[in-house]
């Protein structure tokens, strides 16, 4: 694969050798070895797109097959998340340099589809860009141990330590509150309980229809004493 990396636009240059062994590692898990000597990406950074990356093909071969294409990158977002979108576009190039997807993005498997009336994540090819995204991020990072390098990755085979849910904002936000050990040796107060839910409680005393044992409990004594 030949490589074309136009960093202007980022900022850290020294992410590049990143960028590039990421590029090679991707490219050549997806693509056969010899198909892969005909094919040219360029890499570049473009802080206008509206999302992470795009993927797009720029030049063919004499028969048309697509072996030139672009991936764009919006410089704003943290390295990791750059190389994980990284391995999620080279999927998309596989996907053209294959001919799995069309240019249109109307023909996948030569299946048409409309991208105006399927919804973005149950589209079949975006469903394997993101899994193959996973596996081959997870699968880079270990090969680079980037959990040394990066904030944010976690390497998958350390022993698994507890860590806490993370909440955000869980005194104003969550339904679900944790009671702390202090909370729970409280004693419960009826005086706490509103007015309405306190006497929903007594009448459940005796079960869910408290009024009518009354009123059973009256009847059977009048009876017993009429006869």
């Amino acid at each position: 694969m030949i490589l074309l990396l136009n960093n202007h636009g980022h900022s850290d240059a020294a992410f590049n050798e990143y960028l590039q062994r990421a590029s090679q590692f991707f490219a050549e898990q997806l693509i056969h070895k010899q198909l892969l000597r005909h094919v040219v990406v360029e890499i570049k950074f473009n802080k206008h797109l509206d999302n992470f990356g795009y993927t797009s093909i720029v030049g063919r071969n004499s028969k048309g097959k697509p072996r030139n294409l672009l991936i764009e990158l919006h410089p704003f977002i943290s390295g990791v998340e750059i190389l994980k979108t990284l391995a999620h576009e080279f999927v998309h190039v596989k996907q053209f340099v294959y001919e799995e997807l069309n240019e249109e993005q109307t023909m996948w498997q030569g299946k048409k589809y409309d991208a105006e009336e399927v919804d973005y994540y149950s589209l079949p090819w975006e469903i394997e860009a993101m899994g193959l995204e996973v596996g081959l991020f997870i699968h880079y990072a270990k090969k680079e141990a980037l959990w040394n390098v990066f904030e944010g990755v976690k390497d998958p085979d350390r022993l698994i330590k507890p860590e806490p849910i993370g909440w955000l904002n869980e005194d104003k936000f969550s339904e679900t509150k944790r009671k702390t050990p202090a909370a729970e040796s409280q004693r419960f107060d009826i005086e706490d309980v509103p007015t309405s839910h306190r006497k929903r409680r007594e009448e459940h005393i005796d079960g869910s229809t408290g009024r009518r044992r009354t009123a059973f409990r009256s009847w059977l004594k009048s009876f017993f004493l009429s006869s």
